[in-house]
């Protein structure tokens, strides 16, 4: 009983999120609540759920720092008249109601990262995109006290749930999921010692062992309209969620530059079309690198 109602609340809360955010991009309720359907009910969430992963489908602090960032830095919500994104007054100290928004922007973003570290990376490469949106429009005085109070407050509140991270680096240790300080090798590397009844010997043979279930759990490009396919994302949800943006190209273009890089990087590190087994390949050990890969 308490596993189902934690899950129902998830779910609940999730959807909730979703449509505070989309409410105050679009000011439709019907879109709104299709965008919460799509956040709540995909089949990631569903999946992590019936796996008993709950940490990984409570995703709710993540369209609630976008709202907050948003207000924040000033990037309003679609007007009655359907013109214009941005507004506010040109001066370094915004009002006091952007600097709470900025506020609870960080405490959004300490509680994500808390939670689960992977949702922390994808907001950052997000608020660099949104960052590099907002710098394109003036007023640029504003936005800058509330970014710099949102990434202090964000780190300060998430300080003592990664603070085991911080211990092992002053004693010069490493922690084992600390494997972004490597390179992302190529193909033909990995490759090279996972072959079957390989068994690694050494601690950089686990290292690329470990990058091959990466690679082979990584989606095929061409999930995106493969109902079949693991984690899929249905075509008719897709459209559902194209068709709540506001097609106007001025209005459209940041909601379809930010899926594109998304989807880009939920591709894993190299390019693979239809099949699961391996990369798209050119010869024997040229393999297409990802955006993934690059992050990585």
């Amino acid at each position: 009983v308490y596993y189902n109602l934690k899950c129902w609340l998830i779910i609940v809360v999730d959807g909730l999120a979703a449509y505070a955010l989309m409410r105050y991009l679009l000011r439709n309720r019907g879109m709104a609540f299709v965008t919460a359907l799509v956040l709540a009910l995909n089949p990631y969430t569903l999946r992590e759920i019936e796996q008993c992963g709950p940490r990984q489908a409570l995703m709710w602090f993540l369209p609630l720092y976008l709202l907050f960032l948003l207000r924040a830095l000033g990037i309003g919500g679609q007007r009655e008249d359907g013109e214009g994104w941005v507004h506010g007054v040109d001066r370094w100290l915004p009002p006091w109601p952007r600097l709470v928004d900025a506020a609870l922007a960080g405490a959004m973003a300490a509680l994500t990262g808390a939670f689960y570290w992977f949702y922390a990376m994808f907001l950052a490469f997000l608020t660099v995109f949104i960052l590099g949106y907002r710098l394109l429009h003036a007023p640029r005085k504003p936005i800058l006290v509330p970014t710099v109070l949102t990434g202090v407050l964000g780190i300060l509140l998430a300080l003592p749930f990664a603070w085991h991270y911080v211990e092992t680096l002053q004693d010069d240790r490493y922690l084992s999921e600390m494997t972004f300080y490597e390179t992302f090798p190529s193909w033909a590397e990995i490759e090279l010692v996972s072959g079957e009844g390989y068994r690694p010997v050494n601690q950089l043979q686990s290292y690329l062992a470990s990058l091959y279930r990466l690679m082979q759990t990584s989606r095929s490009a061409d999930y995106l309209f493969r109902p079949t396919a693991n984690y899929p994302v249905p075509l008719a949800l897709t459209i559902l969620a194209l068709g709540s943006l506001p097609w106007t190209w001025r209005r459209a273009w940041p909601f379809a530059a930010g899926f594109l890089l998304f989807y880009l990087l939920s591709l894993g590190p190299y390019l693979k079309w239809i099949t699961e087994d391996g990369p798209l390949q050119f010869g024997d050990v040229y393999a297409i690198r990802m955006p993934y890969a690059w992050f990585y």
